[in-house]
């Protein structure tokens, strides 16, 4: 009985385990070679690592590692999104920061000349001041020279209630920071977000015009102007004494002689 059996040779055996062994690890798949499913980094070979969890491109002071992870406008320096100032007169802008010194980013996002105000000057824009100097209206119903948002503040998109909040540049529009004005009419002229503001506002800051008649808030306690493409609608104070005339219909504010600096609440 014993007869009828063949014994394997050593080498076929040896052969038949290898081959064996190699399957099962085919299978099973090595462990040491998976990537991360939580988007952060990957070859994009399994899981869901094939690309990161996105966001925005980051704005001024914001963490980078190339250009490409920042805004429009900005280099990527020591790992920090910047704006580098080499602009020269009339090049395209974003951020004041973008031209070189002596300049500011003007209408329509161009580095211009600086203005000579220094801080809390009194100014009707920004191109009265010294860069980075920003015009921001005052309760009184003046304008003056102030500092704008630094570092990572005041980005496009980021919330705002007046320019000064704003990266030098920038215009806070509708409460948002914007390096655009009032929708930018492509024939040159006030676009669909410009032209008519709220009447609650005392001034409209940061829509361009190219007449007055643009600028009208429908309010009778303001003048409304257009002043270097930009409108302005300013409280009616005659005087300059930081009081609104009662005089008009409706009442605009406590000052009984808006004709004298001396007379007011």
């Amino acid at each position: 009985m014993l007869s009828s059996f063949r014994i394997v040779p050593p080498l076929f055996m040896a052969l038949f385990v290898a081959l064996f062994a190699s399957a099962s690890l085919s299978a099973c798949g090595d462990d040491s070679t998976s990537t991360p499913t939580d988007g952060s980094t990957g070859d994009g070979s399994t899981g869901d690592g094939s690309t990161g969890d996105g966001g925005g491109l980051g704005g001024p002071g914001d963490s980078c590692v190339t250009a490409a992870n920042c805004e429009a406008g900005l280099d990527c320096v020591m790992g920090v999104c910047t704006a580098t100032s080499n602009g020269e007169i009339g090049a395209p802008c974003i951020y004041t920061a973008q031209c070189m010194d002596g300049l500011y980013c003007s209408i329509p996002r161009s580095c211009q000349s600086e203005g000579t105000g220094v801080m809390f000057a009194a100014c009707t824009d920004s191109g009265d001041c010294e860069a980075p100097l920003v015009c921001e209206p005052q309760a009184t119903g003046s304008s003056r020279c102030v500092s704008a948002g630094g570092g990572d503040i005041g980005s496009p998109g980021d919330s705002c209630s007046t320019v000064a909040e704003c990266q030098a540049g920038l215009f806070c529009i509708d409460g948002e920071c914007r390096g655009e004005q009032g929708g930018g009419g492509t024939d040159g002229g006030v676009g669909d977000g410009g032209g008519i503001f709220d009447a609650s506002v005392d001034t409209a800051v940061g829509v361009l015009c190219d007449r007055v008649t643009e600028c009208d808030d429908g309010s009778e306690c303001t003048i409304d102007q257009c002043v270097r493409d930009m409108c302005r609608n300013t409280l009616v104070d005659g005087d300059e004494d930081g009081y609104a005339s009662t005089l008009i219909a409706g009442g605009c504010g406590r000052d009984c002689n808006d004709m004298n600096p001396s007379v007011n609440p």
